[in-house]
């Protein structure tokens, strides 16, 4: 199960940072300097591959983005174990 997860995230996270390549941004986020729904779905990819086990740092733009995103407030209370229904 965790190969096949990782595998498939992987393909996912490396077609990602092709296209954040090819727009040639280099910005907080993925389209811009806001958070956009764009990143909206980034963040769970990312905290998934992070459950896997993937190494981030082969992607770059990702983990650029990742980590501006983790000192915002709103990212912060949107991540699983900071819901009020979290088991701890």
């Amino acid at each position: 199960k965790m190969g096949w997860g990782k595998y498939w995230i992987e393909r996912g996270l490396e077609a990602f940072e092709y296209k954040l390549n090819s727009l040639n941004l280099s910005r907080n986020f993925c389209l811009g300097d806001e958070f956009s729904i764009v990143d909206s779905f980034l963040y769970p990819q990312v905290y998934n591959a992070i459950r896997f086990g993937i190494e981030l740092n082969q992607f770059s733009n990702i983990s650029r983005i990742y980590q501006h995103g983790m000192s915002c407030d709103y990212v912060i209370k949107s991540i699983p174990e900071n819901q009020i229904d979290a088991i701890n």
